[in-house]
């Protein structure tokens, strides 16, 4: 429900300023018929690679009915939208994979979505400790995506906190392992604004502002407002002193007018 035309705006000034990749963090339409429309918009991407992680409207009705053809929509998923070079796909029937972004950052997509007991699954959660534990190794950043924030996060309950005791759980567990392993960030979306806060040392940032109808009653000041984030890595060695590798997040607004929230935002409930 792009009415504003955020999307477009934001494929094409992210590659104005120089994007070497794109990361999506779901919902690309109100539901997985109109994923058709989306694709054709990604030729404003150009050739800047596109890495998504699916959301829950690409396997529920509206956002809110589980379909019935579960398995079938993660399937399509996978062969419309993960095409970019260098994806390493989980082993998994889930939506988690991995890439080697610029030379610096090793990015980590998860599915808290499609999972038949909401949250990640064990089976997730055992090869996201393998591969946080061989990338804590190298000198890249880690980075990881996902559609839903994490459950007990200071921002929202519009979450993982909705899917049931199983799914926090599992999202204590993935927090523990983040903090363990070093992640220096995770992206989330789902809530229709922006937050940038810690959990539990871990820095978050909330960016759900890419064209759907801002969260009901936000005001801009608070979050309520269109934009993407820009991220800009300088590697180690061009750093004087402590020689690490530094992470900046700059968020680009958009300058249009906001599409206010309509009937369907009903399924927002923030705190």
């Amino acid at each position: 429900n792009d009415q504003s035309h955020v999307l477009p705006w934001a494929f094409k000034e992210s590659r104005k300023r120089g994007a070497t990749a794109f990361l999506f963090l779901g919902d690309m339409e109100i539901s997985r018929q109109a994923d058709t429309l989306f694709a054709r918009q990604l030729s404003d991407l150009a050739d800047v690679p596109f890495y998504p992680v699916i959301g829950n409207h690409e396997v529920e009705f509206l956002g809110a009915i589980r379909l019935s053809g579960g398995r079938h929509a993660v399937r399509a998923f996978k062969e419309d939208f993960l095409k970019s070079p260098g994806i390493k796909l989980a082993p998994l029937a889930q939506v988690a994979y991995t890439a080697d972004l610029a030379g610096a950052i090793h990015f980590i997509a998860l599915d808290n979505i499609s999972h038949k007991d909401e949250g990640f699954g064990p089976e997730q959660l055992a090869w996201l400790e393998r591969d946080l534990k061989a990338a804590s190794a190298t000198r890249q950043i880690i980075l990881v995506g996902m559609h839903k924030p994490l459950a007990k996060n200071p921002i929202t309950t519009h979450a993982m906190d909705e899917d049931g005791q199983a799914a926090i759980r599992d999202s204590d567990a993935a927090l523990a392992l983040f903090k363990r392993y070093g992640v220096a960030m995770v992206f989330v979306s789902h809530s229709h604004m922006y937050a940038a806060y810690s959990q539990d040392g871990v820095e978050m940032r909330l960016t759900g502002g890419l064209g759907a109808p801002l969260v009901k009653g936000l005001s801009a000041a608070d979050g309520g407002f269109h934009h993407f984030l820009l991220l800009d890595i300088q590697p180690a060695n061009t750093q004087p002193g402590n020689g690490k590798t530094s992470l900046q997040v700059e968020v680009v607004k958009f300058q249009g007018t906001p599409t206010k929230d309509q009937k369907d935002e009903s399924l927002e409930r923030e705190n």
